[in-house]
């Protein structure tokens, strides 16, 4: 018995525990690299929404890191083999002979060099994660909100007697760095030539001269959240307390967004998008704020448009989106009501991104190829609305989500080159006070985008964000990036209590109102 202890703790344990720190080094590796956190509260909220067929990336993930572990363990045991084997020696009795002496090099157990790989692999979590950033906003209150917030629902928002009907794309990882360096990207020949010749002939927000876009600050990086923070003039910030909440029937609770607008003034709101769409809890919000009527993967099944048992990419792939998308915008612009139809393209998300069989490849690389193939498909849509009756009184907005989460692929030889998110505001009811060298962010989407179908907004500002064809500045213009970078990543009270709420403060608050 003493001898199998002694070996359990000299042995099993320490192999175990190695085991185990690989096992935390691989998973945790792979988990960045196909979520690419940009903070730990997007690693949480993901955490708690992700469900459904959406999970398949990360079933694929599983089999990838587990083929990868068994082939990092065995090279291990196959060298530590090979090297006993010739040299004679234990790992734990290694000796170099320097200057001809004989110095021990790791006079230590097994069972602490397992312990202390252990802590380097759970290190290696904490900084991947930056849960180390999330532990330091906690400790620090942003005052922003505060100071800056504007709550929609106290705002005077007139509509014109003729109401504009809006079609906004969101376009997955669309940044300007995908166009030609002449028109404000790095790409010597442009990945989006189509969507770069709709932002020179419409109206872009840029913050340069040429073409460009706004930035996508903290709370806006990932695409749930940047259609938020388009939408709701707020970042999306997630409460540890409160994380389940995203899928419940309180879905930030005290957000007013463009959805809650429109459908306030007589609008029909609709969703399109080729995945789930509970997937990071998009048809929670959608339908609790503008009670949208959604159209995803599993609608197309019931719909008998796809097979049961089509996946393709997340679902089924943006040509579909846009064929089903035309079928619907004839049916629902047959009626008097104006419409809010949001779409959700899926084509460009890394890694790789996916080239539909109907398009043409121009690069080597494949994700280039995506975009390219993004592009067209887009353009060819475009051009079919404006072919259509119901355009001339339909306002068509462009914007990509967030920035690419592919680490590395847009490279810009100018170091104070800035990666913004590609706009552009086609058919717009009002013109832009002026559009060019402006700073701002995606969270000044949403009063733009009411501003844009002929809203006249009592002070141009709702949330955070500000009305780009006024000529009021923005929050990062009257303070600087930094600042509201800042700011944003910090833990709020008021966001918490004011905006995510919870059903017993909510009741509360009605309480006190009667």
């Amino acid at each position: 018995m003493k001898k199998f202890l002694k070996k359990l703790k000299s042995k099993y344990i320490p192999n175990f525990i190695i085991v185990l720190s690989i096992i935390i080094i691989l998973v945790s590796y792979y988990i960045a690299e196909q979520i690419n956190c940009s903070s730990f509260e997007q690693l949480l909220y993901t955490i708690n929404t992700v469900e459904g067929a959406s999970m398949q990336p990360v079933y694929e993930g599983a089999v990838f890191v587990s083929v990868r572990l068994f082939g990092v363990v065995g090279a291990v045991l196959l060298i530590r083999y090979l090297i006993k084997r010739k040299y004679k020696f234990k790992l734990n009795d290694v000796y170099l002979n320097i200057n001809k002496r004989s110095i021990k090099v790791f006079p230590f157990s097994r069972l602490f060099v397992s312990i202390v790989v252990l802590i380097l692999s759970l290190l290696y979590v904490f900084f991947s994660f930056k849960f180390n950033e999330y532990i330091d906003s906690q400790f620090n209150k942003a005052e922003i909100f505060e100071k800056e917030y504007v709550n929609p629902k106290d705002v005077n928002i007139t509509f014109p007697e003729k109401k504009r009907n809006l079609i906004y794309i969101y376009v997955e990882s669309l940044e300007n760095s995908a166009m030609s360096i002449e028109h404000g990207g790095v790409e010597k020949s442009s990945y989006i030539p189509n969507l770069e010749k709709l932002a020179l002939e419409n109206t872009n927000f840029s913050n340069l001269q040429t073409l460009g876009g706004g930035y996508a600050t903290y709370g806006s990086t990932w695409t749930i959240a940047g259609m938020i923070s388009q939408s709701a003039g707020i970042p999306l910030k997630v409460s540890a307390s409160k994380a389940n909440s995203y899928t419940s029937n309180n879905y930030m609770t005290g957000a007013y967004s463009l959805g809650d607008v429109l459908r306030d003034n007589g609008y029909r709101n609709y969703f399109i998008l080729g995945e789930e769409s509970s997937f990071a809890g998009a048809d929670a919000y959608y339908r609790q704020h503008g009670s949208y009527e959604i159209f995803d993967y599993n609608w197309a099944k019931k719909e008998g448009l796809i097979p049961e048992d089509y996946y393709e990419w997340w679902g089924f792939e943006d040509s579909k989106l846009f064929e089903f998308s035309k079928e619907k915008l004839l049916e629902i612009s047959q009626s008097d009501e104006p419409f809010n139809f949001v779409m959700e393209t899926m084509d460009t998300h890394f890694m790789d991104g996916y080239v539909d069989k109907s398009c043409k490849t121009k690069f080597k690389e494949n994700y280039a190829n995506a975009y390219y193939c993004s592009d067209q498909l887009i353009y060819d849509f475009v051009k079919w609305v404006q072919e259509q009756d119901f355009y001339e009184n339909t306002t068509i907005v462009i914007s990509g989500d967030h920035l690419t989460m592919r680490k590395g692929f847009f490279v810009s030889t100018d170091t104070t080159y800035e990666r913004t998110v590609y706009n552009v505001f086609i058919n717009p009811a009002i013109e832009a006070h002026y559009n060019k060298n402006r700073k701002f962010n995606t969270i000044d989407m949403y009063p733009t985008t009411l501003a844009s179908i002929g809203a006249e907004i009592e002070g141009d500002r709702l949330g955070l964000g500000t009305n780009l064809f006024s000529d009021k500045k923005t929050l990062i213009e009257r303070t600087s990036l930094d600042y509201v970078e800042s700011e944003l990543s910090k833990t709020s009270d008021f966001y918490n209590d004011k905006i995510l709420m919870d059903d017993s403060k909510e009741v509360k608050q009605e309480e006190e109102i009667d």
